[in-house]
């Protein structure tokens, strides 16, 4: 296996100062154990994905792959990446994957797959997380 294909980043992303990522860490640490990936970034974004307050973030996760930095991130589920919608979610997919990194998320192995049937369900799973969302700030 390459060098850079066993170097991984690891996001990890709350909406507020009241949550933890303890528990996202811990288990993308045994992923990447479980796969011998080697950590060499990890992201612990406390941010609102609906309102794209990680921005600035996915943009240097992206600026490192393309630096060749890791060609893997991985991530407890999609949601945690993006939840402003469809073509934001694609467009970050798209993105890394483009530069030759594999995505592994905990909750949705079909991720690391390619072709149309990603692109369909990361879709359907980004409309999802941009209506739970949206309810969310409805309620409150």
């Amino acid at each position: 296996m390459p060098e850079r294909a066993r170097k991984a980043a690891l996001w990890l992303r709350v909406s507020t100062t009241d949550q933890t990522t303890e528990n996202q860490l811990a288990s993308l640490e045994a992923e990447a154990k479980r796969r011998g990936l080697l950590p060499v970034r990890i992201f612990d974004v406390t941010a609102s994905g609906y309102k794209g307050e990680q921005e600035a973030l996915l943009s240097e996760l992206v600026n490192r792959a393309a630096r060749r930095e890791y060609g893997v991130v991985l991530l407890w589920a999609l949601d945690r990446l993006d939840r402003r919608g469809i073509v934001s979610t694609l467009t970050v997919v798209h993105r890394l994957t483009a530069l030759g990194v594999t995505l592994i998320s905990l909750r949705e192995p079909w991720l690391e797959q390619d072709g149309p049937y990603r692109d369909l369900l990361t879709s359907l799973m980004a409309w999802v997380a941009q209506q739970e969302s949206q309810r969310r700030s409805e309620r409150i």
